[in-house]
């Protein structure tokens, strides 16, 4: 039987071994708090040991995994491994431990690698870490750092912690090698915002492993256009600690957020409060099995429908203490209901990306997170989901609008400094949101009020539309900051333009994309029933609005050679937002199948 190029190797206890997630990855750099690439193995009762892993005991058990996958990536010579538990189910009468654990390797002859960590506690309902580092030819280059020096780059950084036999330094820009020096440190020109270095060793037997990765980030101080930026959570054990001076115990409140899921079946939280496992005491607010879950800890609503697509979405919930009514709403639009127990009562620190600081991690982007003293109604929700906040409104208690771009806070723009620390975030968590730029136009009459833009340092922008609309009209108020967009006499189904927000010397640019449900395009003349595709062609999101009547969808999307490139499902009357951005411009198939019925439609991406 062929033999695995590289195993897991594990010896372990837990009373639920069925209800473990193990993930194994590698990292190029050395001091990495998380692995570059993993695989995830669920059902560990189909694998290998001495009994079945769903007994309900604790006995110890051994057992490998086939890791080879790992070396189909970029990490030829791996120098750490990372190994993850997950027990995560919301159970917590989990337990046992991590006796020990190893990585065979068998490229060049049979090697192993044992990890000093030893009789491990497996966290419950958490995620336990360990790793092995693997140092095959000598140590990385230490504190890589980025610095403008004159209008030029300043690249240094410190020798590695042991350097014996150390030759020279190797550059890499953009994955690629650069230049050698025996330097620590380099003058470059001024580069291309978003450019990324990191710096090799050389040593008479190889290459060392790399140091840190720096990204070259000269917009800082641009001014923000639209939803500005956002903030991306791995699902590992990213999260933003906002301090505990959020009180909301035993009175009414809203929270409110964008967000841009991967969908899972697992807990990803958004918003986290009070205590774990205690009754009315532990508020959690996000997806459970794709469903929008808002709960006090045993006194929970969750959404009828499940959400799968990954476009970014409105998300609130509101609790009254009058009447004991808990809500949920989606894109303004509300979803469900049920009289809660009692009041919501816990006191604690407020987590943004997770339930709490270890627990219930969410995965995706977050942008605009908000929480009120007051339950929101249906129609405040609708009006001001896409509207910037001056952080003085009336019960507003706390306001994080993710425009830092960089760093390790998270401003809280309200009255109350509720000012939040991210925990185990890269810097390239930091991303581009592009929550507020699809707008719908929900009947061809209505006129759409879209927020532009602002400085962060309070400095005087300039609005200028670039690109204007071809199949309707925009107005700018210049007071206000506001545009208005109309449809005009040609609009068939969608629009767009592009504007800039500018200061004294920098300039951001944003383009906002307007559509309507309208069975008439022509388009969507093959679609199945009354299921709309648009627009056609389309750049970076498709717009998919199932039929009242059809049953659940199955949507795949072939390009012209018949690779399936996307796979998805469409509820009724739930409109699916599509990013598209990973796809190449060209032709594609989409396929939709209901029930027996099956339709092709040609799209194209321009």
């Amino acid at each position: 039987s062929h033999q695995p190029q590289m195993t897991l190797r594990l010896k372990m206890n837990h009373n639920k071994r069925s209800q473990l997630t193990i993930r194994a990855g590698v990292a190029e750099y050395i001091h990495a708090q998380k692995p570059d690439f993993q695989l995830s193995f669920t059902a560990l009762a189909e694998k290998g040991g001495a009994l079945p892993l769903q007994n309900a005991n604790n006995d110890t058990i051994e057992f490998g995994l086939d890791i080879s996958p790992l070396l189909t990536q970029k990490f030829c010579e791996p120098v750490v491994f990372f190994l993850q538990i997950i027990e995560d189910d919301g159970d917590t009468s989990g337990f046992g431990n991590l006796l020990s654990w190893s990585v065979k390797d068998l490229r060049g002859g049979e090697k192993y690698y044992y990890s000093s960590d030893s009789n491990v506690e497996l966290v419950n309902n958490a995620t336990t870490v360990s790793k092995i580092i693997i140092n095959p030819y000598g140590w990385p280059p230490e504190n890589l750092k980025l610095a403008n020096d004159s209008g030029k780059v300043l690249l240094s950084w410190e020798k590695p912690l042991t350097h014996s036999g150390l030759q020279y330094y190797v550059v890499y820009r953009d994955g690629k090698e650069f230049r050698n020096t025996t330097d620590t440190f380099l003058i470059l020109p001024y580069d291309v915002n978003g450019t990324t270095f990191k710096v090799k060793a050389s040593y008479p037997g190889g290459l060392s492993s790399p140091s840190n990765t720096v990204v070259l980030n000269n917009d800082l101080h641009l001014p923000v256009a639209g939803s500005g930026y956002s903030l991306m959570f791995d699902g590992i054990d990213d999260c933003v600690d906002c301090g505990k001076k959020v009180h909301i115990a035993d009175h009414d409140f809203t929270v409110e957020f964008w967000a841009k899921r991967e969908p899972d079946a697992a807990n990803r939280f958004v918003v986290g409060h009070g205590k774990w496992n205690t009754g009315s005491k532990g508020l959690h607010i996000g997806f459970r099995g794709n469903r929008l879950y808002f709960g006090f800890w045993g006194d929970d609503i969750q959404s009828d429908e499940t959400f799968t697509d990954n476009g970014w979405h409105h998300y609130a919930c509101t609790y009254d203490t009058v009447t004991k009514l808990q809500k949920l709403y989606r894109d303004g639009v509300f979803l469900n209901e049920r009289v809660a127990k009692g009041n919501y009562r816990g006191e604690g620190s407020l987590y943004i990306g997770c339930m709490s600081a270890t627990r219930w991690i969410f995965n995706g982007e977050l942008d605009e997170v908000r929480i009120w003293n007051y339950a929101r109604t249906e129609k405040e929700i609708a009006e001001n989901r896409y509207m910037r906040l001056k952080g003085n409104e009336s019960g507003l208690l706390g306001y994080w609008h993710f425009d830092e771009r960089s760093g390790d806070s998270l401003f809280d723009f309200s009255a109350n400094n509720n000012t939040g620390v991210l925990k185990n975030m890269q810097p390239l968590a930091w991303k581009s949101s592009d929550a507020w730029n699809i707008r719908i136009l929900k009947e061809i009459t209505d006129t759409i009020m879209i927020f532009s833009g602002y400085s962060k340092y309070g400095h005087p922008v300039s609005i200028t539309i670039t690109e204007h609309p071809q199949n309707g009209s925009v107005l700018l108020d210049t007071a206000s900051g506001f545009f208005y967009y109309s449809a005009g006499k040609n609009y068939s189904g969608s629009d767009s333009f592009t504007y800039s927000v500018a200061d004294d010397s920098l300039t951001s640019f944003n383009k906002i994309l307007i559509f309507t449900p309208i069975s008439s395009i022509e388009q969507m003349a093959e679609s199945l029933t009354s299921l709309q595709v648009y627009p056609n062609p389309f750049d970076n999101y498709l717009l998919i609005q199932p039929s009242e009547n059809e049953g659940l969808t199955q949507i795949m999307l072939f390009d012209v050679q018949g690779r399936k490139m996307m796979e998805f499902k469409a509820e009724p009357k739930r409109m699916l937002s599509v990013n598209t951005t990973m796809l190449e411009n060209g032709i594609y198939l989409m396929m939709i199948k209901s029930g027996r019925e099956c339709r092709m439609i040609k799209l194209i991406k321009k």
